[in-house]
Formats: structure tokens, C-alpha cells, sequence
């Protein structure tokens, strides 16, 4: 009788230690758990249930498949998606030219000067006779523009500005050979001022976005004729973008009152395609040299358009 007690409990406390209760050995077995990497219901898993950032089908957050999704990179409805989605200014560095504003004014210059004075009017008589002499394109230099120049305004009347010391006292020669012996070459030092020259010669450098306008390959230069070369770049205009009220608007073909920048140029854009004959009935408006205001790449204030010879 005490024997077969003792093997009942014997037994009792074997099927304790070992029976379907107890994992002592700290295996996952299937079902549902926690941080598991095996199928059921789970956490933070990489299975094909119901998930938080899966890279599987179903009802996802930052997914990269298809259904319901954001910040997704596929189809279905989607916000900041990779579609077929206009694209905004504000990516413009993806896909534009980028402007180093940096690039003129590490740029140092030599002007042949002849006379200056603080009224520009005062200077005509003397730009009249260089262009008799023979030097066309003579002009007028604003002082603070330059950082070697006078900062007090004046208008200083040039022939050139050259970016070689050299070059500057070759046409020095033949300035005063023309009869100018006051002339001079000065160190006119880099170029300071807030305003630059774009110009185009065609519509098929510009696109429309949803918030402005883009011109592509546009040459960029300081505002005034010099022998460096331009920078060629991609420039937005953003429906923000203004007309300075100095600006002689009659310059601007087919403006009509009111308008900003982008919205004079979505008006020529559309007549080029579609009204071709209205939109060159005072010269192609979109082609010349304009003058701007610039904030890296972007286009703030349009101060005049002009035609270039």
C-alpha cells in the first residue's frame, strides 16, 4: 500500500515539472506575444497580420505599398506623394539651377572712368560725346554699388568695366587717344548692390508650377555691361513676386493693371500658344533684359524691361 502511494505521488510531481503549463526552456511557442518573430497576433512584428510599420499589404502606417497611406511613395490617396503632382517652389532645389549669389561678388572689377557727379542728368552731355567718339555703350556707374567706390552716391561715367587690370588700362589707351585725357582706371572693388539682369530670348525656358513661374537657363549677370561672363541659372518667380513702383510698365508687353509677375507672365505663356499675333503685337514680351531683384533664387521684384541691341 505505501509503495503504491509513493508512485502516485512520484508520478504527480513529474507530470507538475513537465506537463503543457510550464516553458522552462524560454522558447516562444506560437500564439500571441511580444517582440516575437513567429506568426500569430504580434507586435512589432514581420508578419502578414494585422501590423504597426509593416512593409506588407493591408491597412498601413509609412507604408510603401498600395490602400490608405501618408508620406507613401505609391498609388492610392495619398499626401506628399511621388505622383504625378505639380510641383511647388518650394522643391525647387530638386529640380532647378541653383543661383550662388556668391559668384558675383567674389568677382572684382576695373572701370575706365571719365567724369562723375551726383546727378545722373548732369552725365548725358558726357556719355553723348564718348558715343560720338566711338565708344557705344558708354554709362553710368552707381558708386555704392561697388565696394572700392565711393559709398556717398555718385554717378561716375564709364566705358567698361573690366575684369582685368590689364584689359582696363588697354581701353584706357584708346580712351584718352579719343580725346578724354582726364580719364582714369580705378579699382572698382566686387559688386554689392541688390539688383542683377536676367535675360531670355524665348518662351521655351519657362514653366508654370502651382505657385509660380520657372525660368530655365536663364543668363544672370550684374546690371551692367562688363566682360564677364554670365551665370546661367533656373529662377522662379512666386505669385508673390512684384512690379517696383519705379518700373515703367509700358516696357512690359500685354500688362494689364494690376497684375503681378506671374500673373504677366501666365498671360504671355497662354498668348504665345495661343494668340500668337496679340502676343507679339509690341515685341515677344517675355524675351529682353530684365531687371530684378533677387533672393538666391528667387525672384522678388521686377524694376524694368529692356531690349538689348
Amino acid at each position: 500500500m505505501k509503495r503504491n502511494i509513493i508512485l502516485i505521488i512520484g508520478l504527480i510531481i513529474f507530470v507538475m515539472m513537465t506537463g503543457c503549463g510550464g516553458n522552462k526552456s524560454g522558447a516562444d511557442p506560437a500564439g500571441v506575444s511580444e517582440n516575437a518573430g513567429d506568426i500569430g497576433h504580434t507586435e512589432d512584428t514581420e508578419n502578414d497580420e494585422d501590423t504597426e510599420n509593416a512593409d506588407d499589404t493591408g491597412d498601413t502606417e509609412n507604408a510603401d505599398d498600395t490602400g490608405d497611406t501618408e508620406n507613401a511613395g505609391d498609388t492610392g490617396d495619398t499626401e506628399n506623394a511621388g505622383g504625378s503632382v505639380e510641383p511647388e517652389s518650394d522643391s525647387f532645389e530638386m529640380f532647378g539651377e541653383n543661383t550662388d549669389l556668391r559668384e558675383f561678388t567674389a568677382q572684382d572689377y576695373y572701370g575706365v572712368f571719365v567724369s562723375s557727379s551726383k546727378d545722373p542728368d548732369k552725365l548725358e552731355s558726357c556719355k553723348e560725346r564718348l558715343e560720338e567718339a566711338g565708344f557705344i555703350g558708354s554709362f553710368a556707374v552707381y558708386t555704392p554699388d561697388f565696394d572700392k567706390l565711393n559709398p556717398e552716391p555718385y554717378y561716375a561715367a564709364t566705358t567698361g568695366l573690366y575684369t582685368s587690370e590689364i584689359d582696363a588700362n588697354d581701353a584706357l589707351s584708346d580712351v584718352k587717344d579719343g580725346g578724354f585725357t582726364d580719364a582714369y582706371v580705378k579699382h572698382a572693388g566686387s559688386y554689392i548692390g541688390d539688383k542683377y539682369w536676367y535675360t531670355m530670348h524665348g518662351d521655351e525656358s519657362i514653366e508654370l508650377l502651382k505657385d509660380g513661374a520657372m525660368l530655365r537657363g536663364v543668363s544672370v549677370s550684374i546690371p551692367y555691361p562688363t566682360d564677364n561672363e554670365a551665370v546661367i541659372s533656373d529662377l522662379i518667380v512666386p505669385k508673390d513676386a512684384i512690379f517696383d513702383k519705379s518700373a515703367n510698365m509700358s516696357s512690359f508687353g500685354n500688362y494689364e493693371q494690376g497684375d503681378t509677375p506671374y500673373e504677366w507672365i501666365v498671360r504671355n505663356h497662354d498668348l504665345m500658344n495661343e494668340d500668337i499675333d496679340q502676343y507679339l503685337k509690341n515685341g515677344p514680351a517675355l524675351s529682353g533684359v530684365f531687371e530684378i531683384g533677387l533672393d538666391n533664387n528667387r525672384i522678388t521684384t521686377y524694376y524694368g524691361s529692356y531690349w538689348w541691341d
